[in-house]
C-alpha cells in the first residue's frame, strides 16, 4: 500500500520549551516519545523511511536507526520545521520509484496506524494532500502527491507545509481525536498526556 510513499518523520526541534532535557527522549509508557511516534508506522513498507535529524543529535539519530529510518540531517534546526521538511522532502524526492510523501512529526506519540491508513485511503481517492484535522484545526501527519513536491522543497522557518496545503484546490481532510494529535512541547504536555492515560 505504501511502496511507493516516502515516510518522513520530522525530529529535529529544538525543544526550547521542554524544561531541562530533549523531549523526544522523555518517557510515555515505558518507551521514549521519539519511539512512540514511530510506531504507527512501524510495520508499514514504504519506498524510504527517513528521519530528519540535527548534527548533534546523537541520541535520535541512534534511536531513528533502532527503529528503521535513515537519517537526513539538518544542518540548521533553528530555522524552523519549514526547513526540516524541506530537507526531508529534497531527499524522499530524489529517491527512486517515490511518488508520494507521508510526514509524521516526532513529538506526536498517539498517532494510531488506523489513522495512517485512513489517510491513505482518503489520499487515493485522487487528493494532492490527506491531512488530518481536529476540531477544525489541521495538522501532521499528512500525505503529499507528487503535484506537492516542488514547493515542499522550497518550505523555510515555522510553518511547516501550510502554504504547501493551501496552495492546492485537491485537498481532503481526515478526522482524528485529539489525543491522536496531541503533541508534546513542555512537560506539562507530557504530564497531562500521562494523567489522560491513567485517567
Amino acid at each position: 500500500m505504501f511502496e511507493t510513499t516516502a515516510c518522513i518523520l520530522l525530529a529535529s526541534g529544538l525543544s526550547t520549551r521542554f524544561e531541562g532535557g530533549d523531549k523526544l527522549q522523555a518517557d510515555i509508557q515505558g518507551k521514549p516519545v521519539l519511539e512512540r511516534a514511530a510506531e504507527c508506522v512501524s510495520d508499514m513498507t514504504f519506498a524510504k523511511k527517513l528521519t530528519v535529524i540535527g548534527e548533534d543529535q546523537s541520541w535520535r539519530r541512534e534511536a531513528a536507526a533502532r527503529l528503521g529510518f535513515e537519517t537526513v540531517s539538518n544542518d540548521a534546526p533553528d530555522r524552523g520545521q519549514g526547513y526540516a521538511l524541506a530537507r526531508g522532502g529534497t531527499a524522499a524526492v530524489n529517491a527512486k520509484g517515490v511518488t508520494s510523501v507521508l510526514v509524521l512529526l516526532a513529538d506526536m506519540p498517539f498517532v494510531t496506524t488506523e489513522h495512517i491508513y485512513k489517510l491513505k485511503a482518503a489520499f487515493d481517492a485522487g487528493a494532492d494532500v490527506a491531512i488530518s484535522v481536529c476540531r477544525g484545526v489541521s495538522s501532521p501527519p499528512a500525505l503529499f502527491s507528487e503535484a506537492c513536491f516542488g514547493a515542499l522543497q522550497t518550505l523555510s522557518g515555522d510553518q511547516g507545509a501550510k502554504q504547501v496545503i493551501n496552495a492546492f484546490a485537491s485537498r481532503v481532510l481526515v478526522e482524528a481525536t485529539g489525543s491522536e494529535l496531541a503533541d508534546i512541547d513542555t512537560r506539562d504536555d507530557l504530564k497531562d498526556m500521562e494523567a489522560n492515560l491513567i485517567g
